[in-house]
């Protein structure tokens, strides 16, 4: 039923995007529930399989707000999903220069998600840049940035 539901948003999104990106910005990203945020984050994989570059800022800008999300159950599906099977597949210079930028936050969530993003089969193009990023969080002092760059590592060299 969740997949649904995220299909369904993605499908409203694609349909009529510049009427409704308004209110998922505003309501749907800060929603009490993280079942309607999640739905957000894998929206904007499907959506970004349009490959519509007028989309391409709002997308990132809902991508950032979730990146922040203290839910395990949004993070999960922010780095992997929205960035590495979504924006990275379809504007990966893009996803690339905000990495610079996402990379000097302090923020444990945002950290996951630039980590996570390597961990899908779209990032082993970009094995060369993403492992020196993915060791250099091997060494955080948060055991939950050492534990996903571990795993990350294993996926991508794998």
């Amino acid at each position: 039923m969740r997949e649904w539901a995220a299909g369904a948003v993605a499908k409203i999104l694609l349909r009529d995007f510049f009427d409704f990106i308004e209110s998922v910005n505003e309501e749907w990203v800060e929603h009490p529930s993280e079942n309607i945020r999640r739905a957000v984050a894998v929206a904007i994989k499907y959506v970004s399989k349009a490959k519509k570059e007028e989309y391409a800022d709002s997308m990132f800008s809902l991508t950032e707000k979730l990146m922040t999300d203290d839910s395990r159950y949004v993070r999960k599906n922010v780095g992997p999903f929205a960035l590495g099977d979504g924006l990275l597949r379809y504007c990966p210079e893009r996803v690339l220069q905000k990495i610079e930028e996402w990379r000097q936050s302090d923020n444990g969530n945002v950290k996951w998600n630039v980590i996570k993003l390597f961990s899908t089969a779209e990032a082993r193009k970009y094995k060369e840049i993403a492992e020196p990023i993915v060791r250099a969080y091997g060494h955080d002092p948060d055991y939950k940035i050492r534990q996903a760059a571990n795993s990350t590592l294993k996926t991508l060299l794998g």
